[in-house]
């Protein structure tokens, strides 16, 4: 059985409670973007992150449970700060071409100028944003294997698109056709 921590918190997750009932292999959903719920930003920019904080969230599913096997949780729900605003044309659009934004894990709106903790929604058929998804991913696991919580890494998995779910946004906001020139 795996046990999957709070998407969002995962500090509030019972790692000490589980392990204690002999289940061992924690989920352990790391937010590289947009950002973690105290509005702090792992994927700070191209090559440039904050790997201590996502350290931070396997170490605490190992204190909690030290027996602990960790699948870190690789959520990219769209790029770094700024991501948007440098590829406009890798954004969700609606029909008329105007971006699609999203707060927290959601996309909430279209527009074209963001409000505090706003980002603009990467479109999953981006080829820029999957090729920089996938060196933050390279470097995460090079940054892994430098450190003694690799010694508990028995996998991955890679989480994506609104809530996690890797569909084109459309769950808890505004629906999305792929349209924008990223999908061309």
């Amino acid at each position: 059985m795996l046990h999957l921590m709070c998407l969002w918190r995962p500090e509030t997750s019972c790692n000490g409670d589980l392990g204690r009932a002999n289940m061992h292999i924690h989920v352990c959903p790391i937010v590289f973007a947009p950002n973690l719920a105290d509005g702090a930003h792992i994927w700070q920019g191209p090559g440039q992150y904050d790997f201590e904080k996502a350290d931070e969230v396997l170490m605490y599913a190992l204190r909690g449970d030290p027996s602990g096997c960790l699948v870190p949780d690789i959520v990219l729900l769209s790029g770094y700060p700024g991501w948007g605003a440098e590829h406009p044309d890798e954004v969700c659009q609606d029909q008329e071409g105007v971006r699609a934004i999203g707060r927290s894990v959601h996309s909430t709106r279209y527009g074209e100028t963001l409000a505090d903790g706003e980002f603009f929604c990467a479109s999953l058929y981006s080829q820029v944003f999957r090729d920089d998804g996938s060196r933050l991913i390279r470097d995460y696991i090079a940054h892994l294997q430098g450190t003694l919580l690799w010694k508990a890494v028995v996998g991955f998995t890679i989480t994506g698109g609104d809530d996690g779910q890797f569909t084109s946004y459309r769950r808890s906001g505004p629906g999305h056709v792929p349209n924008c020139p990223a999908t061309i």
